[in-house]
């Protein structure tokens, strides 16, 4: 899980189980085989095939739950292509909770090779942290002009080095667009600090470390730093919220931006990499075509300045309703609670550690890591340090009243 992608809408999941009297425990890389084998959990929830042998190894009797982490891959047939290429691991899970539509229709492919009974369009868990979210709680002195990085090849959140990987053609070109496009942001905040009265707000991609931003880019920003700050909010949609308009290059969060009516400005063609989002896969086109997309530096600094307005887009709103079932009009986090307390039923008493020693002990392990390792924090989760929002009580209120935010 990586905090900053996964941690906003895995909180408000826990608080909802909570809710109906379940006990829960958010869990990463650094304590999810101690939370197996010591907290002997009835229900396991993951977000990646893999983890399939090693929770049954551990429980047998573990109702084991996949729940789809990012629903935007490059074909909509590609989780279940992945799914099969590990048959062994995916019969293993009780149940799989995919996006929409379109992911499911990829399994019934399938259907002769492993049951699609249990498979189910469950929604975007990402899209009710938008629809959600309580904007009343909310203060905005003064909107800032948001920039969303994706340099995680030159910027991991453990430091591990750019030359990873570089012998495979993809992570090679994956790199070089992030020299690219780290130049070109990087000219662009400039000149808007010089240029605008505007304030700069940089939200660096979950999988970057914050504390190379401290240590060597607020600094290059010279006099102007002052007005540029680091965002490590743990849910996405309260900064985009405080945005006058995002500048990125192509992403994911084009969709939750597009849904809160905030103007999305792409850099692929000042960048020089227009041509490779284009052509990566259709969702990513559909995202280009839709966003602002200036020609120049001088073209960017004018649409900053300006009121842009979000305008309905027919593709953008296909993908909604095929890949995120949005137009359900309804929670997908309260869809994942209530499909699993119809379908889970108890196999028999397991003796585990009480949470509350589980999460003494994660906290002092935590504590330990990153004595050894500062980044470690950059990715993964602990309760104590990423804290849950003051309202979020105030989120579970509204999704079990299905009040849903009109933008």
């Amino acid at each position: 899980m990586a905090a900053r992608r996964d941690a906003g809408y895995c909180i408000i999941l826990k608080a909802l189980f909570e809710n109906y009297g379940f006990d829960v425990f958010i869990s990463c890389t650094r304590n999810f085989e101690f939370a197996l084998k010591f907290w002997k959990p009835d229900i396991v929830i993951v977000s990646n095939f893999g983890a399939a042998e090693k929770v049954k190894n551990t429980l047998p009797d573990a109702f084991l739950v996949y729940l789809e982490g990012e629903g935007f891959t490059k074909n909509d047939s590609d989780m279940a292509e992945l799914a099969m290429e590990n048959y062994s691991k995916i019969k293993l899970y009780d149940l799989i909770l995919l996006w929409g539509d379109a992911q499911v229709e990829g399994f019934k492919k399938y259907k002769n090779k492993i049951s699609i009974v249990n498979i189910h369009a469950n929604g975007n868990p990402k899209m009710d942290l938008v629809r959600y979210l309580p904007l009343n709680k909310i203060k905005i002195r003064k909107k800032s002009i948001g920039f969303l990085t994706r340099f995680n090849t030159v910027n991991h959140h453990e430091g591990r080095p750019t030359l990873v990987n570089l012998q495979n053609k993809f992570h090679l070109e994956y790199a070089i667009n992030s020299l690219k496009t780290y130049h070109t942001m990087h000219r662009a905040i400039t000149l808007i600090l010089e240029n605008t009265n505007h304030n700069v707000s940089i939200r660096p991609h979950p999988h970057e470390s914050t504390n190379f931003y401290y240590k060597y880019v607020l600094p290059s920003f010279s006099k102007f730093k002052d007005r540029v700050e680091i965002d490590e909010n743990l849910f996405i949609p309260e900064w985009i919220a405080k945005q006058k308009c995002i500048v990125s290059t192509t992403t994911t969060t084009f969709v939750e931006a597009y849904v809160m009516k905030t103007p999305m400005i792409n850099l692929d063609y000042i960048s020089h990499i227009y041509k490779w989002y284009k052509d990566y896969s259709k969702h990513t086109s559909e995202w280009v075509n839709a966003a602002f997309l200036p020609k120049s530096f001088n073209a960017l600094i004018k649409l900053v300045d300006k009121k842009l307005i979000v305008k309905k887009d027919k593709k953008i709103e296909k993908q909604l309703d095929r890949n995120c079932d949005f137009y359900k009009g309804n929670s997908a986090l309260h869809n994942c609670v209530k499909i699993i307390k119809k379908k889970y039923q108890r196999q028999k008493l397991k003796i585990g550690l009480p949470l509350f020693c589980l999460e003494l002990y994660d906290f002092l392990i935590f504590k330990k890591t990153l004595i050894k390792n500062p980044l470690h924090k950059n990715f993964s989760y602990e309760k104590n340090y990423h804290k849950p929002p003051t309202y979020t009580k105030d989120f579970v209120l509204k999704i079990l009243k299905n009040d849903i935010n009109k933008f």
